[in-house]
């Protein structure tokens, strides 16, 4: 089918002719709905994820190579199926242009979403016979009557603000406004972080959820990622039975939370690990602290790498962390021929059955999925100085 479609188009000769021209965009928006209706389908099912991209915009990038504006605009085209279904219907039936899906789909925000779908058979037979400067028109028009009747108190439409003030006496002021799914968040945390008062202290609910809030804050400040520097790196106590040890089970946390394997390997990559040895619920062995990843080298494999290395990826150096392309378990260097730079995601992936990850002598990233393809990514800089 392809190859007589790739036949077609090789042959073809478009006249320089304003009616060949039109029927030739024609045509193409005929096979850009055909295309889209499948991509909506591969959007569905999520197949994208099987070739390791975050998104099916990412995929469209990467695997299309299509700019990412037009990249961010076909990915938000498969939602209109849902958004517009009837204006969807309409144009892979050929009976409106993909310019008016593109235009509906821009009028059409998530405010206005109930009332579009009450009234969109209506307002789509009236923009049939319109010109596109005519049909822009009358959607923005309908969108400012749509406005006029949504409920602007709906708290769903309100955004989440903070506002936090300094006052006489050095103390600060602060209050908030938050939807129903992060007030909960805020309240949950709070409950977690508060304390039980202390022998003859008494607090109110006030003065205990502010010093959660102030406990909260501290320890953010105590394991945050700063942008200039590394981050502090997360402290992890890993602990085994002998029983366990020797079975190769996973290892259990110091809260007694036991470690899935693909979490142990992303965690290890770049923690400060520190082994606990337990026979009979006694101590046998300390191990000594392991750093993944020094600082100097850290930013050695950030000026090299640029960002996530996984291909396609554009995850900023700032949302990625450092990752053993063969296992410090294993007998891999913590140097920076053994570090590669990946995101949260891709990293905790890669740690996932069936991926495999090679660093070639020339800092190339070489990647194999599950189904035995291999993609390559090259460094975004490389130099003697470097290796």
């Amino acid at each position: 089918m392809f190859g007589t479609l790739a036949d077609a188009i090789e042959d073809l000769e478009v006249p320089i002719d304003s009616d060949a021209l039109v029927e030739a965009h024609r045509l193409m928006d005929r096979l850009a709905a055909k295309v889209a209706d499948s991509v909506a389908r591969f959007d569905t099912a999520g197949l994208w994820e099987l070739e390791g991209a975050l998104s099916l915009r990412q995929w469209f990038t990467g695997r299309c190579r299509m700019h990412p504006r037009a990249a961010a605009v076909s990915a938000r085209r498969v939602t209109a199926p849902r958004v517009c279904p009837l204006t969807w219907a309409a144009w892979q039936a050929g009976e409106v242009s993909g310019g008016v899906l593109e235009t509906v789909t821009d009028v059409v925000t998530p405010a206005r979403q109930a009332e579009w779908l009450d009234k969109e058979a209506g307002v789509l037979e009236a923009i049939r016979p319109l010109s596109m400067i005519q049909t822009g028109r009358a959607l923005a028009r309908w969108g400012r009557l749509a406005d006029a009747v949504i409920d602007r108190d709906d708290s769903t439409e309100r955004a989440n603000t903070l506002f936090m003030s300094s006052t006489l006496g050095e103390r600060g002021e602060l209050q908030g406004s938050f939807d129903s799914a992060s007030t909960e968040t805020i309240k949950t945390a709070l409950r977690l972080a508060e304390r039980r008062d202390d022998e003859g202290e008494v607090r109110v609910p006030a003065q205990r959820r502010a010093d959660a809030l102030v406990t909260m804050c501290a320890f953010y400040l105590d394991h945050h990622q700063r942008p200039s520097e590394r981050r502090h790196r997360p402290h992890v106590n890993l602990m085994w039975t002998l029983a366990d040890l020797e079975a190769g089970h996973p290892g259990v946390s110091e809260d007694g939370v036991t470690i899935p394997g693909v979490d142990l390997a992303t965690m290890a990559c770049d923690s400060v690990l520190s082994r606990v040895l337990l026979a009979d619920g006694q101590v046998l062995e300390f191990g000594r602290d392991v750093y993944a990843v020094p600082p100097g080298l850290y930013r050695a494999v950030v000026v090299r790498d640029g960002g996530c290395r996984w291909p396609d990826c554009d995850r900023a150096a700032r949302y990625c962390q450092a990752h053993h392309v063969q296992p410090w378990w294993a007998g891999g260097t913590t140097s920076i021929d053994n570090i590669a730079l990946l995101c949260g995601r891709h990293h905790r992936k890669l740690h996932g059955a069936g991926w495999h990850a090679k660093l070639l002598p020339d800092a190339t990233f070489e990647l194999t999925d599950p189904q035995g393809h291999t993609r390559q990514t090259k460094p975004a800089r490389a130099g003697p100085a470097l290796f």
